[in-house]
């Protein structure tokens, strides 16, 4: 037996039946020489979310809109009075948020991260009301250096975290080693790096005691950036070989740190491998 799963756009993705739980879709049986008429099905509407977007000086038009509902996401942008709508969700838990030019990527209503969601139960409701206030934006800069030299490291990401880690923001630090991340939030933040493509550790910016380093950030500012050094890899490399000794090609190699963090490669032809970071 399979089922049939519709993905539409304007239309919530769904199993045949109709139904949003693959446990009740309808079944049909197929096989060799056996050719099956999925016959006729209306599909389910879902559910339509609406409100409006503004900013410190009113609506704001053109402004990103998410919308999560029933585990899908729709997305679609404000009109020039700052209105969204989105329709084609499955219903359940409702939780918008949006992001524009010079303003902070908001939840609903007003926050930094998730913190309350609206519900929309019934099968074709329209939730009206689902506003999003956005503040002005604060912008978060970093420089990574070479602790011994004290060259800028170029081209390295990192994800910078709300407090909590609910929230991750993340980018590539220019040719001149600057990270900038903007549309946050005043608050505390912690940043995460991958530094092995240049050579460095992939880590927490951690302070001399290997504490995590906290950022705290200004609300509607645009700081300039905090110096953070990288620290050189450690590097793991070896051969995978087998009982007689022959090199095995396309092993998975995972190195796990003492706090749970891993680090993987594949062997190469000549079972060699390499782990940096």
């Amino acid at each position: 037996p399979w089922v049939i799963w519709v993905d539409i756009a304007g239309w919530p993705s769904q199993y045949l039946g109709p139904t949003y739980d693959s446990d009740l879709a309808t079944t049909f049986e197929a096989g060799p020489g056996l050719a099956s008429d999925a016959g006729t099905h209306a599909l389910l509407g879902g559910i339509t979310v609406s409100g409006t977007v503004s900013g410190p000086t009113g609506p704001v038009p053109d402004s990103t809109v998410h919308v999560y509902a029933g585990g899908q996401v729709v997305t679609v942008e404000t009109d020039e009075d700052g209105t969204y709508r989105a329709s084609g969700l499955p219903p359940g838990d409702v939780l918008p948020w949006a992001s524009a030019d010079g303003l902070a990527t908001t939840y609903y209503p007003d926050q930094d991260r998730p913190t309350q969601f609206l519900q929309a139960e019934a099968e074709g409701e329209a939730l009206e009301g689902a506003d999003l206030i956005l503040p002005t934006e604060s912008v978060f800069q970093a420089l990574f250096v070479d602790p011994e030299t004290g060259e800028p490291i170029p081209e390295v990401s990192a994800l910078l975290y709300n407090d909590t880690h609910t929230v991750g923001r993340g980018d590539k630090a220019d040719s001149e080693g600057v990270l900038r991340i903007d549309g946050l939030h005043g608050g505390d933040y912690e940043i995460y790096i991958w530094g092995s493509s240049a050579g460095y550790s992939d880590d927490w910016s951690r302070d001399s005691d290997q504490a995590i380093i906290g950022y705290p950030l200004a609300s509607q500012t645009d700081a300039d950036p905090v110096e953070i050094s990288l620290h050189p890899s450690a590097i793991l490399q070896g051969r995978v070989l087998d009982l007689d000794g022959q090199p095995i090609g396309s092993a998975w190699v995972i190195a796990r740190s003492e706090d749970g963090g891993t680090e993987s490669t594949m062997s190469d032809s000549d079972g060699s491998f390499l782990i940096a970071g």
